[in-house]
């Protein structure tokens, strides 16, 4: 089983085993959640950046322990290419194979937070849809039940976010093993 679980708080406040965050070469330096993250673990994935060994390249990826500074017990940052490069077929993608390699890892409880991709106002329910729907199908198949939690602090993005995830999980028929949970 398959649970989407959505929270109205920040990525930093939902207790997970990882936070994802998804990351693009032109996010750094960080502003906005990635910066309010970076800042909590104490500037370590700025460090990795300017040292050469972290981009937003594609794979380019750090697993850091928050070590009790944020509720998640791990924060994966994994960059994703150049927004120029980006299209929503590639978000799915890279969402999917992501979760699809913590799945190998045995993770079974991952955050999220889907905002931030969308370059105009009208481009967050397609970003949110795909990177969701790739998630989804990167745990698909596992022999144990996964948590997806889709954190978003933003009040008019969240009620957005609701809808969003009611077509996804009521839409198909390969999500019958998809639960969703909404909390207010």
């Amino acid at each position: 089983m398959i649970r989407l679980r959505l929270f109205p708080q920040g990525l930093h406040e939902v207790k997970s085993f990882a936070a994802v965050c998804m990351f693009a070469v032109e996010h750094f330096p960080f502003q906005g959640r990635l910066r309010q993250i970076d800042h909590l673990l104490d500037s370590e994935v700025s460090s990795l950046v300017e040292q050469g060994k972290l981009s937003g390249a594609w794979e380019s990826q750090a697993m850091l322990a928050s070590k009790g500074r944020l509720a998640p017990e791990y924060v994966l940052f994994a960059g994703v290419g150049s927004l120029e490069d980006l299209t929503l077929t590639k978000l799915y993608r890279h969402s999917k194979d992501i979760f699809a390699r913590m799945m190998r890892a045995s993770a079974k409880n991952l955050s999220m937070q889907v905002s931030g991709f969308a370059q105009f106002p009208d481009d967050f329910a397609p970003v949110a849809t795909e990177i969701m729907n790739g998630a989804i199908r990167g745990v698909i198949g596992n022999p144990w039940d996964v948590d997806i939690l889709v954190c978003e602090p933003d009040d008019g993005k969240y009620d957005e976010l609701i809808v969003l995830s009611e077509q996804i999980a009521f839409s198909s028929v390969k999500n019958r093993e998809l639960s969703l949970e909404v909390l207010i």
